[in-house]
């Protein structure tokens, strides 16, 4: 024993400490044992078990841990016989009494262990989960198997262990279920104890586990009558369990009742607040009344982490509040919580810093300090919460609230504040442009709100106009015009204000009036735009309100003496809106003078006439046809100079440096300068008719770069368009000097991919601006766009999705897209491109005349990606099967022989059968094998 306490470093195994009991305490009491505690219960463990096992295998009677250990507490372990004489007991039935011993021993020194680490859970998660639960296994069994219910501070000591295992199966699962948890316990690495951290045996412990039944055993326990007058808790100590035959349980450490109560609380708010249920996790924690360092050594948690769970519920009380002149100054914060609140504020969660700074009793000295920053509402307050000379944190949360809010009071409190914090800046050249990128204002706009003297009632004039373009990008129409339209009422009240104090005809009156009529114009452009976002074939009619504020703004162009005119944008807007309703004619006969204003305007025009001659006067042959062709096939030049350079035509971006100016280099500008435009003028484009004109045009080009003929893409009025394309793109066609021609020598100049592009781009807007029968070409086009791009299974898919809808699902079978051999024979070549030629076979039958010599040609392939023979029940055509027949015997294919025979022995498929029963079956085949093609191709 001197040796033990002499050396601190002595390494023991765990069976020295069961040969010799006593050394146990002196071991662990050292400052750096090694095996460590938890080392030495995990050993403990692992060995009653095993010998549990040992013993239950040997009896063959399934008995229990507890039942084997109650076999060492007799006092005579030998065999009586009818004279009372003790006889000697066998080997084996020794060997069983020894084990049983030893086992109890074992958990006896477990037991030892653990309450020497104080009964501490969070002690016990350094061991895997699997021998925690065995620990407390064996600790009820200790419990249980005593019968002294009489002896009530016997039962006292016992009820702590019984409750220490409901807040082990709370802990375990909550720790089990959480998102976050830490997996330490899981994977710690205990010598011997590696094949324990399994997930399985993990899981099977957990299975094993009542949530339900602990929480509720826990809150009824202090309800009991047993326990209703007890004063305090008697908790087994390191001596309880010194006796190897039964544990004292009158020997432990006293806890009082009140100390005992809030432990339990704390366990069952911990677990309500992990569940979710804030209303009884709050309830809880309020019943606790101990504070953090009255739990150890059972419970060890500091005073931080006993704040975090107050923070998390909202009872976090620690900090007052004093009002000063200019803020609400915190006294005793540290760095970690003002770094805490910063970060909390930065992301906009105020009702968190609400919690942490004044109490609920305070609303008073909040609604004072809210009426003297001119704040309506109490519950804002904190928009102007401030920390002492942080004025950055300030103007952030200030700044935040401004973009967030769409509240016009709330608006106008925020650039109060943040008038008096920039103190006097400039705000609209320079902070709100930097604010929000989508704060960036049109030219003329921006230029019509500076010459308003500065103040907040230009801030305010400058936020309204900017968040309403901020929700038009986002497509929340409504709420862009509700910006405009209390922009537009501030200044109406400006206005009024300044007659009514005599101002008269000055230049403050003047720009008011100019800015209220380029709001008016904004106002028409959020319409507009909604009616191209909102557009659809069956509401496509514009409103009569609508047409006629565009007709009135064209004409206040016709206006020479006008100081103020309608942006580009709004002007192109317009034009594209009226020539989507059909309103041909007054976009041609439109004022041509102002297209040395408004460049893009020529194309606009050129455009509205080509619909005019195609539509309205339905000509087949037209100048105009050749001019818009001229100006798009520049673009999809391979070599193209134009699409990046000269940036002229519609603003479409806050940008207006890029787009919408009028410094040409030539003397007349380019009609079309970029791809970028071209897709402006196709994004405006919702009308059948226009996409229509769009489609045939794209698909015109792309077809002059194919060499096969059967991928080229088939549409409506390609008829119109140019058959060549050398000498397209002179000067006279384009309005281009002719050092800036871009001439096409050949198809092999043009880049398909971009063609592609725009063709998918254009169909896909397609689909969603029409129904019906409309949708239904749309879907053949796509269809040969994606065979032209080499993609023949999403061909194939618009392909059986074109066919069934046009025959009802394949049931309709009089239709006229049965007789659609350009449409076959663009799926036999999907079909031959994937490889399936078994499917091609069965295709040539749709055909009008079936193509024998190419159905005999696939079906020759030896190689297929299709269902091959397991497919000839789709063939009705007996000349195919006696092919098929006479090929597979050649080649000695047993099984696909018998297989095309099968079919041809078919009754329905006799040659001598009626027209009538031979259509039924050839009909009934056609029909199966579409439908096979939809769950292969388009129901995937």
């Amino acid at each position: 024993m001197d040796e033990i306490s002499s050396s601190a470093n002595s390494s023991f195994m765990w069976v020295e400490f069961l040969l010799d009991k006593k050394r146990l305490k002196q071991h662990l009491t050292l400052q750096f044992p090694d095996p460590s505690a938890t080392t030495l219960l995990t050993q403990f463990i692992i060995n009653a078990d095993r010998a549990i096992h040992l013993t239950n295998g040997t009896n063959g009677n399934g008995n229990n841990g507890g039942t084997a250990v109650a076999v060492t507490s007799g006092t005579n372990p030998g065999v009586k016989v009818e004279d009372d004489s003790p006889q000697p007991m066998t080997a084996e039935q020794l060997a069983s009494t020894c084990r049983a011993r030893k086992t109890r021993s074992l958990i006896l020194m477990a037991m030892q262990v653990a309450a020497f680490l104080g009964w501490d859970l969070d002690a016990l998660t350094r061991i895997p989960i699997v021998l925690q639960h065995s620990l407390m296994k064996h600790m009820l069994n200790l419990v249980n198997v005593e019968n002294d219910k009489g002896n009530k501070p016997s039962e006292r000591s016992k009820e702590f262990l019984r409750v220490m295992y409901h807040r082990w199966v709370l802990r375990s699962l909550n720790n089990h279920n959480s998102v976050n948890r830490s997996t330490r316990a899981y994977n710690v690495v205990v010598p011997g104890a590696e094949h324990f951290n399994t997930p399985l045996s993990i899981e099977t412990v957990i299975k094993q586990l009542n949530e339900e039944d602990s929480a509720q055993y826990l809150k009824n326990f202090f309800s009991q009558s047993v326990f209703a007058k007890v004063r305090d808790f008697k908790v087994p100590n390191f001596d309880t369990f010194a006796d190897e035959k039964d544990p004292d349980w009158s020997v432990g450490s006293v806890m009082t009742r009140t100390t005992f109560e809030s432990l339990v609380h704390f366990e069952l708010s911990v677990h309500w607040l992990y569940k979710g249920n804030i209303t009884e996790a709050t309830q809880q924690f309020k019943s606790q009344k101990s504070k953090p360092e009255q739990y150890s050594p059972y419970l060890k948690i500091s005073s931080i982490k006993m704040d975090g769970y107050k923070k998390s519920l909202g009872l976090y009380t620690g900090q007052t509040v004093e009002k000063t002149e200019d803020a609400y100054v915190i006294p005793s914060l540290d760095c970690t919580d003002v770094l805490e609140m910063a970060k909390l504020m930065r992301k906009g969660q105020l009702a968190k810093v609400k919690r942490m700074l004044p109490p609920e009793d305070d609303e008073n000295k909040i609604a004072s300090k809210t009426e003297k920053l001119n704040v309506d509402k109490k519950e804002d307050y904190e928009a102007t919460l401030l920390i002492s000379g942080d004025e950055k944190l300030t103007l952030s949360i200030l700044e935040g609230k401004l973009i967030e809010t769409s509240d016009l009071v709330v608006m106008k409190e925020c650039l109060q504040n943040l008038s008096h914090l920039t103190r006097g800046t400039d705000c609209a050249n320079g902070l709100y442009p930097k604010l929000f990128s989508g704060w960036v204002l049109p030219i003329p706009v921006h230029h019509a709100i500076l010459n308003i003297p500065a103040g907040p009632f230009l801030d305010l004039i400058y936020v309204l106009v900017a968040k309403s373009r901020q929700f038009l990008t986002i497509n929340m129409f409504s709420e862009a015009r509700e910006m405009l339209v209390a922009a537009s009422l501030e200044l109406g009240a400006k206005l009024k204000q300044s007659i009514r104090s005599g101002g008269g005809m000055g230049s403050y009156f003047y720009n008011i009036s100019k800015l209220t009529k380029m709001l008016e114009w904004e106002i028409l452009l959020i319409d507009i735009n909604q009616f191209f976002f909102e557009f659809n074939s069956e509401s496509k009619n514009i409103s009569a309100d609508l047409i006629g504020r565009c007709k009135d703004c064209l004409q206040y162009l016709h206006d020479q003496n006008n100081d103020v005119n309608p942006r580009s944008e709004i002007v192109e807007n317009i034009l594209m809106a009226l020539i989507n309703i059909g309103e041909y004619s007054l976009v041609v006969h439109y004022d041509q003078t102002q297209s040395q204003r408004y460049p893009f305007l020529d194309f606009l025009t050129l455009l509205a006439r080509v619909c005019h001659d195609l539509f309205s006067d339905r000509k087949d042959i037209s100048s105009n046809y050749r001019e818009l062709w001229s100006a798009v096939l520049p673009l999809f030049s391979s070599y193209n100079t134009l699409t990046g350079s000269v940036m002229v035509g519609p603003v479409v971006s806050g940008n207006p440096k890029k787009l919408g100016s009028s410094s040409i280099t030539s003397n007349k500008p380019a009609i079309l300068s970029s791809r970028h435009l071209l897709m402006w003028a196709i994004d405006r484009s919702c009308s059948q008719n226009l996409i229509s004109v769009w489609v045939s045009l794209l698909a015109r080009l792309h077809n002059h770069i194919l060499d096969d003929v059967g991928l080229q893409i088939l549409t409506e009025y390609l008829h119109i368009w140019p058959n060549i394309l050398d000498d397209v793109t002179s000067s006279s066609a384009t309005g281009l000097p002719d050092n800036k021609v871009s001439r096409v020598a050949g198809s092999s100049k043009l880049n398909s991919r971009h063609i592609r592009d725009f063709l998918f781009h254009l169909l896909e807007k397609a689909f969603v601006c029409t129904s019906g029968s409309d949708m239904i070409s749309w879907l053949r086009c796509m269809g040969d766009v994606h065979l032209a791009a080499g993609v023949p299974a999403s061909a194939m898919k618009c392909y059986v999705e074109y066919l069934s809808i046009g025959t009802e699902f394949f049931e309709k079978h009089n239709s006229s897209f049965w007789g659609d051999n350009n449409l076959f024979k663009r799926m036999i070549k999907c079909c031959e491109l994937m490889g399936c030629h078994t499917e091609a076979v069965i295709l040539c039958q749709f055909l009008t005349e079936v193509d024998y010599s190419m159905a005999f040609g696939k079906a020759q392939e030896k190689i297929t990606s299709d269902a091959s023979d397991a497919l000839y029940g789709f063939i009705w055509d007996l000349t195919i099967l006696e092919f098929l027949v006479n090929l597979h015997s050649k080649r000695n294919e047993t099984t696909k022989r018998q297989e095309a025979i099968k079919v041809m022995g078919l009754l329905e498929l006799n040659s001598n059968n009626n027209e009538e029963i031979q259509r039924e079956s050839m009909c009934l085949r056609k029909s199966q094998f579409m439908r096979t093609l939809a769950k292969q191709y388009v129901f995937l």
